[in-house]
């Protein structure tokens, strides 16, 4: 119970921190909400460390709790105020306790959490800080280069780190396919959904991969980043007149194709 406390007091910290710096960062509300996303997240990775799967549980039911509130009564700005309708908030604090239910291993655990908090916060903030005239738009959300290039090498130090620390000495293969594919699947992820997803995506991955082939795990990834990459083809839409750039009247001209073949009609 004590823990439980310490915890929830380290959270509301870093909360009030984030407040802090939303009034020094005005004009990008991004930064200090992916500061709260990052921070927590990276405080909730050690979490297996000093608390029971049991009191990861109920932490993350009383952050669930504690979100609902604020976002009805408005008590912490930098959490919501960010211009755009998204849940994310709330499937953040539903992500620790769903991870804790579907794995026992505190390093999955630790790096399926890194993944959602840390890999997708770095890409929140330097992409709404650097990535406005290098951006394009999925399922009408708009992503930057340089925000998804910043995921996926956060993910691949992440995933390097778990893989070394983990001991998957014969899938090192997982570093080619599965940052890229966590990348992908965070860029058609919408309303804050990358929250459940990409941890319950890393959970289901580095949990098999140590119990299937290395090629069969090397297949799945293929298969994978082909389906997600189509996805995202079909789904590129043009920046408006004033926002256009080469690059994406490139992306723009590069889904035609990909989009005619799978929706031609048989």
């Amino acid at each position: 119970m004590d823990m439980l406390l310490i915890a929830l007091v380290v959270i509301f910290i870093l909360v009030m921190l984030g407040e802090s710096l939303r009034n020094v960062v005005e004009g990008h509300p991004e930064v200090s909400r992916k500061f709260i996303h990052i921070t927590v997240a990276g405080f909730a990775a050690t979490w297996p460390l000093f608390v029971s799967r049991a009191e990861i549980v109920s932490l993350s039911i009383l952050l669930f709790i504690g979100i609902i509130a604020s976002r009805y009564l408005s008590f912490f700005e930098s959490i919501h105020s960010i211009g755009r309708k998204t849940w994310g908030e709330i499937f953040f604090a539903i992500s620790f306790g769903l991870v804790a239910i579907l794995t026992n291993n505190p390093y999955i655990y630790a790096a399926a959490i890194l993944l959602m908090g840390v890999a997708d916060g770095l890409a929140g903030i330097i992409g709404s800080v650097y990535g406005r005239r290098q951006s394009y738009r999925v399922f009408n959300n708009t992503k930057s280069v340089i925000g998804t290039a910043t995921f996926w090498v956060a993910a691949l130090i992440i995933t390097f780190f778990f893989a070394v620390r983990y001991g998957i000495h014969a899938n090192w293969t997982l570093l080619l396919w599965f940052p890229f594919a966590a990348a992908l699947l965070e860029n058609i992820s919408t309303a804050g959904a990358d929250n459940l997803f990409i941890p319950v995506f890393a959970v289901a991955v580095l949990s098999g991969v140590r119990v299937v082939a290395p090629w069969y795990a090397d297949s799945f990834g293929t298969l994978m980043i082909i389906a997600l990459a189509a996805t995202i083809m079909t789904q590129l839409q043009p920046m408006p007149p004033e926002k256009s750039t080469p690059q994406g009247r490139i992306l723009a001209y590069a889904r035609q194709p990909v989009k005619h073949l799978l929706t031609r009609r048989r």
